[in-house]
Parts: C-alpha cells; structure tokens; sequence
C-alpha cells in the first residue's frame, strides 16, 4: 500500500514539476517551447489513462501554439485531443461516457478560440471534425450559432453563448467577454 501511494506521489510531483515548466515558459512569452512541454504532459496523461487531463493539457498546448501564432501546431494539438476522446468513447461503455463531457467542452472551446484568432476556415474545418467524430460515437454535436461563424461556448471562460441569428457579437453573461465573427 506505502509503495503503491510513493509512486503515486513521485508521479504527481513528476507533473506538477513538468506543469511549472511549460507555465515559466508561457510567461517568459516562449509560447512554442511552452506547447512543447504541455503536449509531452498531454502525452503522458493519456498514457496513464486520464483522458480529460490529457485534453486539458492538449487543449493548453493548442493555446500556446495560437499565441505562437501557429495554427497549424494548433491544430495538431487540438486532433490529437479528439483523437483521444474518439478512442475513449470506444472503450468506455455508455455509462462512463458521461465524464467525456468535459472534454466535448474543451474542445467546443477550441473551435471558439479559433474563431477568436482569426482562423475561421481552420475552426469550421475542426467543427467539422469534432462533430463528425462525436456523431460516429453517438454523442450530440456541438452547434454552431450565428451565421455560423459565432461559437455557442465562450473561449476566455467556457461559458454558454446565446447569440441570434444574424448576429455578429454576443457577450459573455459569465465573464463579460464580447464574442465577436471573423
């Protein structure tokens, strides 16, 4: 039981270690050495099993390569976290897909963010994707709002949007952010 828990804990702090890194890196403005890290923890959390962390952590890679200004890292990034949550909807029975829920959200927040960076044609081409992927394992899809172009989830905060048609801002009744098309 104590050996079993030790390594739990050098796991943990293995990391929280690696965690520090890729954040000093992001706030010295090394944007791309910061995603370089997040995805080496992204990989190692899917290897341990713990698919909504690996997400969390590719969708922080994702992040750092936008403000890397580039979205075709990005993107890579946000493929391998759909390929994930594609390959635990077929190893999970209904019963647990439940707790995918999050990781459906971060990447819905990732289609926005794309959006929010300027790169329409790479978030409608994911949208694709996601949605594609989440029909072929029986989960709802994630709507798009507006003329298309507005996301039904806030990027800075996750929040639900509520645009109307036609509309080309919406704000953010959670964190006050405005939503705008590109």
């Amino acid at each position: 039981m104590f050996v079993k828990w030790f390594r739990e804990y050098l796991r943990d702090r293995r990391r929280r270690k690696v965690w520090s890194e890729a954040y000093d890196l992001a706030g010295d403005g090394k944007h791309a050495e910061a995603a370089g890290v997040y995805a080496r923890l992204a990989a190692q959390m899917l290897q341990d099993g713990e698919f909504s962390w690996h997400t969390i952590y590719c969708h922080e890679a994702f992040q750092s390569w936008l403000k890397a200004k580039n979205p075709e890292c990005a993107m890579q990034e946000a493929r391998r976290a759909l390929g994930a949550l594609s390959d635990a909807c077929r190893r999970f029975s209904d019963s647990r897909r439940f707790s995918l829920s999050s990781s459906v959200e971060q990447l819905s927040t990732m289609v926005g963010e794309l959006y929010m960076a300027g790169y329409a044609a790479e978030a409608d081409t994911f949208l694709r994707e996601v949605n594609g992927q989440l029909a072929a394992n029986g989960l709802p899809h994630i709507p798009t709002a507006g003329g298309g172009n507005l996301p039904t989830t806030c990027p800075q905060c996750g929040g639900s949007l509520s645009p109307l048609r036609g509309d080309d801002k919406v704000p953010c009744t959670y964190c006050g952010s405005v939503v705008r098309t590109v």
